[in-house]
């Protein structure tokens, strides 16, 4: 019947057919900037009575990757008073400062330091793809910060105080 929409939610469209897709209205969403994300975490974290520091909201934004949704979803498995190192625990990443001290231990060609933090993460039962990702992340902010001309910290995640990076960098 003309009454009836079909709404199609991928996101492989390369796998729908081209008989439908000319046939469809097309909506590409974006991922949403950690900062609103953040600002949004704080209203319902207010909202629900979580006590929320800004640094975890930033931190479940960032890990968030964009989705509202997803941040949303670690918020709720956070608890009812969310710091960073509550954050951390309960996603089980490695966080910045362990990262710092990996990277770190790399620059100064100490192979023994960085393999034994890499240890001490895998014996922690963290998520080595997650620590892969958030040294990558790191990586990323400390060329950010090397190469910016003008403010490096507005292009860069804030999971580091300023000096901690710019004595890694």
């Amino acid at each position: 019947p003309e009454h009836v929409l079909f709404i199609l939610a991928t996101t492989e469209v390369h796998k729908v057919l081209p008989t439908i897709l000319s046939r469809c209205q097309r909506f590409d969403f974006r991922r949403i900037r950690p900062e609103d994300i953040a600002a949004r975490l704080k209203e319902v974290a207010f909202g629900e009575k979580i006590a929320l520091s800004d640094e975890a909201a930033l931190m479940i934004a960032r890990l968030g990757d964009g989705s509202m949704r997803d941040a949303l979803s670690i918020l709720d498995r956070c608890g009812e008073s969310v710091t960073p190192d509550i954050v951390t625990a309960c996603m089980g990443i490695s966080g910045r400062e362990t990262v710092g001290r990996l990277l770190s231990a790399a620059a100064a060609y100490d192979l023994t330091g960085a393999l034994n933090l890499f240890a001490e993460c895998y014996q922690a039962g963290r998520d080595l793809y997650s620590l892969l990702d958030e040294i990558v992340s790191l990586l990323r902010d400390l060329l950010i910060l090397k190469t910016a001309r003008e403010d490096p910290f507005s292009l860069i995640d804030a999971g580091s105080s300023r000096e901690a990076l710019r004595a890694l960098a």
